[in-house]
């Protein structure tokens, strides 16, 4: 009876390790997605200071019905740019390798009561405009396309796909 657990055991461990094996990507693979998410968190680390009009997101303003007259603000280089999410981790997992770039807002760009009537969300909102418009002018990029977190509307996901 002993045997017979022993050898389930065995089979169990053989079968996850297999599975594992093709869970897992590549090491190179690993590798050029931490190359790529550098490079780009450095190019947003690059962007120079710029005025960000609410032009720039005019339907996300317009659906948030907010005044565009409080919303400009002047984009500052992000706090910081780090690698999080399951890279950072280290648990990436086939078949699409990916890498969150977390992104902190200068508090510069905000004012003490932007957290009302959402307008700390349309700011979020236009400061991610500012950084796809640098980014599309970068070689190193190849495209740039949009989400939402967790399907909330209110929070707009850049993503971002090296050249």
């Amino acid at each position: 009876m002993a045997t017979a657990a022993a050898a389930g055991e065995r089979s169990f461990d053989r079968k996850l390790s297999l599975l594992l094996k093709e869970a897992r990507p590549s090491a190179s693979a690993v590798r050029t997605a931490a190359e790529a998410a550098d490079a780009v968190a450095e190019l947003i680390k690059k962007i120079p200071e710029q005025q960000a009009t609410p032009e720039a997101a005019r339907g996300f303003v317009r659906d948030l019905g907010l005044a565009s007259e409080k919303l400009g603000f002047t984009f500052k280089p992000p706090a910081v740019v780090q690698v999080a999410g399951s890279l950072a981790a280290g648990t990436l997992a086939r078949p699409d390798v990916t890498a969150d770039l977390l992104v902190r807002l200068p508090k510069e760009c905000f004012h003490e009561k932007d957290f009302l009537n959402h307008r700390y969300h349309a700011k979020r909102c236009l400061y991610l405009c500012v950084i796809e418009k640098n980014l599309k002018s970068s070689r190193k990029i190849h495209k740039i396309s949009w989400s939402t977190f967790q399907d909330e509307a209110r929070k707009p996901v850049l993503h971002v796909y090296p050249g």
